[in-house]
């Protein structure tokens, strides 16, 4: 059964950066039945992954229970570019879960000194006995987004952070593992958004939402499923500042990681071979 695997846009002069801000991107609109909205195929937040299924667990987007962050490589960062921007955002409960506690928290990049810690919390969770509200309870929430960005009753209230700091800044959970465990089971985020917003002066909404701000050089997701289809969207930018959209037309990668680089999923000495997806993790250098 293949649970984990590599998909990599290879692309010329590529830095590995891919954009994307949340569920809206990972599971675009579909159909609306009864009132309800659908997202088209599945693709979660997938924390805690294990290289074949088994394998020894994947950093992306965690700290340990010593309390040191995964490789910068393996980090979900979000850029801040004035010091009046804020990160309005929400998750759902967890729909895969391992059964402990799920923290997080925000750190910003410090430059030639140590990353600090800026927010701290517990992640949303409906496990018995650990209730923690959660601000996301549909689908529709999370592709609407932050209603502080809105003029109309849709989307979520947001949790809100004001670093009143320009810079980049880091989340990261802790869902009770250390880096080189072999054991235990990954968590998920069914439904997420982290949206950058600046103050609106004018007319309109409290706030404009200022997309492509949250990126991954490696993003950990899952389908939740063999038989289940990706159909999310990322933006990918070159170092001649190039953007592109790459778009994943209905595959069935199981457990996965999403990356871009200029040559793909392995580094050898044919094209061909290099584009192929490839099961675990690879480099993405």
């Amino acid at each position: 059964m293949k649970q984990f695997g590599v998909i990599l846009a290879a692309m010329l002069f590529a830095i590995p950066l891919a954009f994307a801000d949340g569920t809206k991107q990972l599971m675009p609109y579909e159909k609306t039945v009864n009132g309800v909205m659908y997202g088209k195929g599945n693709c979660y937040l997938d924390l805690g992954a294990r290289e074949g299924g088994n394998g020894v667990l994947r950093p992306f987007a965690l700290y340990n229970n010593d309390g040191e962050s995964c490789p910068e490589a393996d980090r979900l960062y979000i850029q801040l570019l004035s010091n009046d921007e804020e990160i309005h955002y929400g998750f759902s409960s967890l729909i895969v879960t391992n059964g402990k506690t799920v923290y997080y928290r925000i750190k910003r990049v410090v430059p030639g000194g140590t990353d600090e810690i800026v927010y701290s919390d517990v992640a949303p969770n409906v496990q018995k006995g650990k209730e923690v509200p959660t601000n996301i309870s549909t689908y529709a929430q999370a592709y609407y987004g932050p209603n502080t960005i809105r003029t109309d009753n849709k989307g979520y209230t947001p949790i809100i952070f004001k670093p009143q700091k320009a810079g980049l800044y880091y989340i990261e959970f802790n869902i009770g593992y250390n880096f080189g465990d072999s054991k235990g089971k990954p968590v998920d985020f069914e439904w997420f958004d982290i949206t950058v917003v600046k103050p609106n002066d004018g007319a309109g909404a409290e706030y404009i939402a200022k997309d492509g701000r949250v990126y991954s050089k490696a993003w950990g997701l899952n389908t939740n499923g063999e038989e289940k289809e990706a159909w999310s969207t990322f933006y990918t930018r070159s170092t001649d500042k190039y953007v592109t959209k790459v778009y994943l037309s209905g595959v069935r990668p199981y457990r996965f990681v999403f990356g871009c680089n200029h040559y793909g999923a392995m580094s050898t000495g044919s094209i061909e071979e290099n584009r192929q997806s490839y099961p675990n993790a690879n480099t993405f250098e």
